[in-house]
């Protein structure tokens, strides 16, 4: 899997809830990620910002309670 990571200020929500991160039982699309304590996203190789992105993943047997996010809308 071959993808870009940034660094510096990540502008958005700061704040998920209270998971610490889980990972998924499976996933497709898009490799896509997020540390908001690190400052670190990564994307797809090449992506070109403002294109749209597709991605899913499966958590077994979870809950957003159980994962310790907060549910809403993020943008």
């Amino acid at each position: 899997m071959n993808f870009d990571l940034y660094g510096g200020l990540i502008t958005g929500p700061t704040n998920f809830g209270s998971g610490l991160g889980t990972f998924a039982n499976t996933g497709s699309g898009d490799f896509v990620g997020i540390n908001v304590l690190g400052g670190t996203l990564a994307v797809p190789q090449g992506y070109v910002s403002g294109s749209a992105l597709s991605d899913s993943m499966t958590f077994n047997n979870a809950t957003f309670e159980s994962l310790g996010v907060t549910t809403g809308t993020y943008r």
